[in-house]
């Protein structure tokens, strides 16, 4: 989903780059427009399915992911509390 350099002899795609609370997540622009499509379509915060993404991408190569489930849920939580 994200690109940070371009194949040989092609330039690198253009990225957005977005910041979330202190979080800064990089995307290409067709990936940013997409995920923005999807989470309009299905009523979901685009920040928030953004720092879902980034708290996976922390996680990410570690053998356990200890506490990943609690961190979902305070993201969660958050935007819940957010939208009431």
């Amino acid at each position: 989903m994200c690109c940070l350099s371009g194949r040989a002899g092609h330039p690198s795609p253009r990225l957005v780059s977005r910041i979330v609370g202190d979080i800064m997540f990089l995307l290409s622009q067709e990936d940013s427009a997409l995920l923005k499509e999807l989470c309009n379509n299905h009523r979901v915060p685009h920040e928030v399915v953004l720092e879902l993404l980034q708290t996976e991408g922390d996680l990410d190569g570690m053998g356990r992911r200890h506490g990943l489930y609690e961190r979902i849920g305070e993201i969660l939580e958050r935007a819940v509390k957010t939208e009431g």
